[in-house]
């Protein structure tokens, strides 16, 4: 695509200024009508806005302390399910002990009837023996002190008495004291694991308890809390919901007021502008005066990009448009109305030339406004985005020529 020339980058730079000025009322407009002030109540006041603000502050602090403590909470819950899972590993393992107890108990057990049939047995054996020998009547006596006595150590440390038990009561007498002793063992034994692997059992049951309780606990108060944060969370974004309202109703009636007092301004120069307008009626058959009585009675019009009337112009719009009520048609395009005419000296202005004023002075390519002489160095011309056709000084410091159009006697 090729360049535009500079006065028409200009225009373009003017439109996208004027185009987000449109875009930017145009959204005002939408926020003043989505949030308009109620009819007969004075907007929000900036100290109305700071305190809902401030409210807003203080309910994200409650929320940021309230988060805070729910993450110390969770931190000492981890710290509690951890405790919690290894009471319950060591009950489980205590669990386990105890079943392992308990079978070396029956196993145990089973040892135990095998020494108690063993011990009756041996005490049969005994018994019979001590039938016999008192039927006989051969070493009653000895063999009674020895199944009387305390034990086989006891019997044999009686070394005199040793003499008179056969080899018969010697055996006998080994094997129940032997069976007696084994029993006592297994007896003892058994007890001793059983009562410990119940007393881990009880104990890890209620570490286990225990710590479910505090975990329990942790979560009813992380519950509470969290039920809390939500509720500071709704109140945290009602309050900004409020101040934004605050702020949109606040900027609609500003934003009303800033439009009535353009529309007043706006008519109050219109009206000036219309005062300003010649009482004479202009020549008949004078182009130039045709032109420059029409220039009048546009005062007070906007400036709009682009536009050539009747109700906006932009520079070079509003001089063709004049010139087309006098019966010359110019082009619209300050480049070319330069090159539509004779060119005058200053000393030369007469009503109804065309001033033209560029950034650079020696060079009629950078060209970028045109106005409408109307004497005693003064011009109308539609000025700039914002603002109205005026009248306004023609000799200004980019003044860079003049010239009559084509047809202007």
């Amino acid at each position: 695509m090729p360049e535009l020339p500079r006065t028409h980058r200009r225009t373009a730079r003017v439109w996208a200024a004027t185009t987000a000025g449109a875009a930017l009322l145009a959204s005002l407009t939408l926020s003043a009508g989505a949030h308009a002030a109620v009819p007969g109540r004075r907007p929000p006041s900036p100290a109305q806005i700071a305190a809902a603000r401030a409210q807003a502050a203080q309910r994200a602090r409650q929320v940021t302390a309230t988060q805070a403590r729910i993450a110390r909470t969770k931190s000492r819950l981890a710290t509690l399910n951890t405790q919690a899972e290894i009471a319950t590993e060591a009950y489980d393992a205590a669990m386990v002990r105890l079943g392992q107890a308990q079978q070396a108990e029956h196993s145990a057990q089973v040892a135990l009837n095998a020494a108690n049939a063993q011990l009756n047995h041996a005490q049969q054996q005994v018994n019979a023996f001590a039938a016999m020998t008192y039927k006989t009547g051969s070493g009653w006596s000895q063999f009674q002190l020895v199944v009387s006595s305390a034990g086989i150590a006891d019997y044999l440390s009686r070394a005199g008495m040793l003499q008179a038990v056969t080899g018969r009561q010697r055996d006998l007498v080994e094997t129940l004291t032997g069976a007696r002793a084994y029993q006592h063992v297994v007896e003892e034994q058994t007890a001793r694991t059983l009562a410990a692997s119940q007393s881990a059992g009880r104990a890890a049951a209620a570490a286990k308890a225990a710590a479910q309780s505090r975990v329990s606990t942790q979560r009813s108060w992380l519950g509470r809390l969290q039920g809390q944060e939500r509720h500071l969370v709704a109140l945290l974004s009602a309050a900004r919901s409020h101040v934004r309202s605050l702020q949109q109703e606040r900027a609609a009636a500003l934003a009303a007021a800033a439009a009535a007092a353009r529309a007043r301004a706006l008519a109050a120069a219109r009206t000036a502008a219309a005062s300003a307008v010649p009482a004479v009626a202009p020549v008949s058959g004078n182009p130039a005066s045709v032109a420059v009585a029409w220039a009048y009675r546009e005062l007070g019009k906007p400036y709009v990009w682009a536009a050539a009337g009747p109700d906006a112009f932009d520079c070079s719009g509003l001089t063709m448009y004049v010139y087309a009520k006098a019966g010359i048609q110019l082009l619209h395009y300050t480049g070319d109305q330069w090159n539509e005419g004779v060119h005058v000296s200053q000393g030369q202005l007469q009503p109804g030339d065309l001033v033209f004023f560029a950034t650079n002075t020696s060079d009629p390519s950078t060209i970028h406004h045109v106005g409408i002489y109307i004497g005693n160095g003064e011009m109308i011309n539609a000025p700039e985005t914002g603002e109205l056709v005026s009248i306004a000084p023609a000799f200004r410091s980019d003044y860079i020529g003049a010239v009559r159009p084509y047809g202007v006697g």
